[in-house]
């Protein structure tokens, strides 16, 4: 009994592998997009933040002028 479940749990991993292997080679082009719009969004992020960071180069007023 041990057998067969250490048989059928081997071949359920094997079939997991290959239908995960199928649909990352099949959907290349989706996992690029993906990849390159997590890249996009962190250098925004990145820039935004370090645009906040930055120390202005004019002192804010203390005081509004109308």
């Amino acid at each position: 009994m041990i057998i067969a479940l250490v048989v059928f749990l081997f071949l359920g991993l094997m079939a997991a592998v290959a239908l995960g292997l199928l649909v990352g080679c099949a959907l290349l082009l989706a996992m690029l997009v993906s990849f390159l719009a997590t890249l996009a969004s962190g250098a925004t992020f990145l820039g935004l933040v370090t645009r906040k960071r930055r120390a202005s180069r004019y002192a804010a007023p203390a005081w509004q002028g109308w």
